[in-house]
């Protein structure tokens, strides 16, 4: 080794500077896989199955509504028992939905959401009550709320397709940076390769010396 002096060093520093530059590489391309795959688990999970949830709820909200309409009275025990699974069924939703992640504006919406269905189920109790004949004014009120139950589910919505386009376009940018971090991983390689081969090249075999002894001559 000592016939690689002066100048000749500048060439393993190149090669441990490659090195350090593929590790680097390496790990940047895996964290941005890491933060790819957070990304589209975030469009699937928290906003994909949240869109079916609102779809549910609405489904839910839409028919309770309409049994409400028809309802005759308080002594109808089958509206009972419906309005009932509905709200059994709009507490399991709202149970899947509290699970997922949730942004500042969604969190608004959604405890709005909430405290409306809470009043719709409280108003629909005290008109099952006092008896469905002459409730106008309480149906109406009843119908309005419902409506102000619709207009924050089509706020959930749209906060859904938004965040969801969102963590798309952050999934592209993710993709395209990590195969320029793999083609620029690829050229490192590449160019290590190259110095490796420089460097073998500089070195000069020492040759062994063969030790005569004289009883063989």
């Amino acid at each position: 080794m000592k016939r690689i002096t002066g100048g000749r060093w500048t060439l393993p520093t190149v090669i441990g500077l490659l090195l350090v530059l593929i590790a680097v590489s390496g790990w940047l391309v895996r964290r941005y896989v890491h933060d790819m795959e957070a990304s589209m688990s975030t469009v699937v999970e928290d906003r994909l199955f949240v869109e079916s949830y609102i779809y549910d709820l609405s489904g839910h909200l839409y028919r309770k509504r309409e049994l409400m309409h028809a309802c005759p009275g308080p002594e109808v025990r089958d509206y009972r028992a419906e309005l009932q699974a509905h709200d059994e069924r709009i507490a399991a939703l709202l149970a899947e939905y509290e699970r997922t992640r949730f942004t500042a504006e969604e969190s608004a919406s959604y405890r709005s959401l909430t405290a409306e269905l809470a009043r719709i189920r409280k108003a629909e109790g005290d008109l099952l009550v006092q008896g469905m004949d002459g409730a106008d004014a309480g149906m109406a009120a009843l119908d309005r709320s419902y409506g102000v139950a619709s207009r924050h589910l089509d706020q959930l919505s749209a906060i859904q397709v938004k965040e969801g386009r969102r963590q798309f376009d952050l999934s592209r940018r993710l993709a395209a940076g990590s195969s320029l971090l793999g083609q620029l991983e690829v050229i490192l390689l590449i160019g290590l390769g190259m110095l490796l081969h420089a460097l073998l090249r500089h070195i000069r075999p020492i040759p062994s010396r063969l030790v005569q002894q004289p009883g063989l001559n």
